[in-house]
């Protein structure tokens, strides 16, 4: 392997196990056990490696099936896989990977951290981990009226805006216009009703940033000028 290579592998490795060594600081305290913080490994071949907080097993994170000795659950291995695809890759991890989540997802707070999960997204950050979000969801966090957004994105009614707000969050107002324009459209039999609405209004919004690139756009600036009812 090219040493440049190598290097650049090391280099993304050592700011993976700087986030680790952060998510054990704080909330919850994953990764950690009894002073012990799991760390990421490269070996020869550059494949990456898990040591376990627990367990102390070595982890080849490379494997599909089920890893022996993770004590972690599904959360944490998927971001593992993140990360040995971060260190193996150079791809960062996608933008909403930390959060934050909206609200139908474990009430906005998947990991249980709370207030403290702001202090990892900052850690990843800053280190370079973290794939930028696209315009249209980066700046819904300054905007407090995503009902009114859905309204003039879908032409709905405030009740069905809301209703989508509700359902998908306000973090992403495009995704809940979809979700608005989809709530009274057939469902397969066997089918559920959240999971097929949330499925259409990923399909429309792919097609309405296609065709207007970003919210900003879409609407013009009176979208960051409207006032209408919060959430």
């Amino acid at each position: 392997m090219n040493q440049a290579t190598m290097q650049d592998k090391e280099k993304r490795l050592q700011q993976a196990n700087a986030l680790l060594e952060t998510i054990s600081r704080h909330g919850r305290r994953f990764f950690q056990h009894e002073g012990r913080v799991a760390k990421l490994e490269l070996d020869k071949r550059s494949r990456v490696w898990l040591i376990d907080a627990y367990s102390q097993r070595r982890i080849y994170t490379h494997h599909p099936g089920r890893w022996r000795g993770f004590t972690g659950g599904g959360t944490l291995r998927s971001l593992i896989e993140q990360l040995r695809t971060y260190i193996t890759w150079g791809t960062p991890l996608p933008g909403r990977a930390l959060g934050p989540w909206p609200e139908w997802i474990c009430g906005g707070d998947l990991w249980g951290y709370g207030e403290e999960m702001q202090a990892v997204r900052l850690a990843a950050s800053a280190l370079g981990l973290i794939e930028p979000e696209p315009p249209h969801i980066r700046k819904t966090a300054e905007r407090p009226h995503a009902v009114r957004l859905v309204q003039e994105l879908a032409g709905v009614s405030l009740e069905a805006a809301r209703e989508a707000v509700r359902s998908v969050g306000k973090d992403n107002p495009v995704l809940a216009a979809g979700y608005a324009l989809n709530q009274g459209s057939p469902v397969p039999v066997t089918g559920d009703r959240h999971a097929w609405n949330l499925r259409q209004a990923e399909a429309w919004e792919r097609q309405w940033l296609e065709e207007n690139g970003s919210l900003e756009s879409g609407l013009g600036t009176a979208a960051n000028d409207s006032e209408g009812p919060s959430t």
